[in-house]
């Protein structure tokens, strides 16, 4: 019995250990320009030359992300900043058909995380106004 509860345990303890050291679930920079530009290039036809810049150009910005986000409490100007140069960038790098399909991307994307936001927000503003209610008829 003993060795069950200390094999159950010691799995336990290297399941927890395994998963708490991945620090990045999304990916090193590396892999998330390598993912990001590839899914670009197809929704955008773009050129190798074009490919390879944005690339680059996404490798820093993640880079960036990842360095501002090390710091306690995250840095949001390094963040803001490195957005801006990454959104210069991507406007100097595209023509501007492809410029104006990828700002639509983005709008597109922007929108649907506002609207998960919202959905998380008025379940938790109902979960807590349930609670309001029952505590109200509890006083009562």
């Amino acid at each position: 019995m003993k060795t069950v509860i200390l094999s159950l345990s010691l799995m336990f303890v290297l399941a927890f250990a395994t998963f708490a050291q991945s620090s990045n679930p999304k990916g090193t920079p590396q892999e998330r320009a390598t993912k990001r530009s590839t899914a670009l290039t197809q929704k955008l036809a773009l050129s190798a030359e074009q490919a390879a810049k944005v690339s680059a150009a996404m490798l820093v910005k993640f880079t960036a992300f990842d360095k501002a986000r090390s710091v306690q409490p995250a840095d949001k100007n390094s963040i803001k900043t490195a957005r801006t140069v990454y959104q210069t960038e991507m406007k100097s790098i595209l023509n501007q058909e492809q410029y104006a399909k990828w700002e639509e991307m983005r709008k597109k994307a922007r929108e649907k995380a506002k609207a998960k936001r919202d959905a998380k927000k008025s379940t938790k503003e109902a979960a807590s106004t349930e609670e309001a209610q029952d505590e109200a008829e509890d006083e009562i």
